[in-house]
């Protein structure tokens, strides 16, 4: 009985010592995710550590551009984003629902941005330094008049002259 009573002390005290072995072996192993996360993404901490307000969460598109760009080259895919009637996001004079857009898809490189509406995206607009994030044509090429970046451009025609070439 006593050989009982000492096999089953050891066996519940090896049971312990292998749930505790357990547990320390996968905190570790999540240590090291994490620490692995944190080191290829260069704004993950700072927005595990950030309040969760508006303003935060609307630099967490990021973590998905991040994710996107991990993807192995086979399963590679860019996300494609419509946003219609881009006019209802606000009006011109308050531009908080405009900023948030335009954080969204400067955070995502990686994602194809359809943006339409009635007025044209003013983004590049040096003056608008100050009520978005990121403005000057130097941040949004693509959308800056080509005479102000000094692109070539089609002149047009005379009346009674022919076209190029012609």
């Amino acid at each position: 009985m006593r050989v009982a009573q000492a096999l089953l002390l050891a066996g519940t005290v090896g049971s312990a010592v292998g749930q505790v072995t357990g547990a320390l072996v996968k905190a570790l192993r999540e240590r090291r995710q994490t620490v692995r996360a944190v080191a290829g993404c260069a704004r993950l901490a700072d927005l595990l550590e950030a309040e969760p307000d508006l303003d935060a969460l609307s630099y967490h598109p990021h973590l998905l551009a991040w994710e996107l760009a991990r993807l192995p080259a086979g399963k590679k895919t860019v996300p494609v984003i419509l946003l219609d009637t881009f006019e209802d996001t606000g009006d011109r004079t308050r531009r908080e629902p405009e900023r948030l857009l335009q954080r969204v898809v400067w955070l995502m490189p990686n994602a194809f941005f359809v943006i339409t509406g009635r007025s044209r995206l003013q983004w590049a607009d040096p003056g608008l330094q100050g009520q978005l994030d990121y403005t000057r044509p130097t941040a949004w090429p693509g959308l800056a008049s080509p005479r102000r970046l000094g692109c070539l451009h089609r002149r047009p025609r005379r009346p009674g002259t022919a076209g190029p070439g012609r």
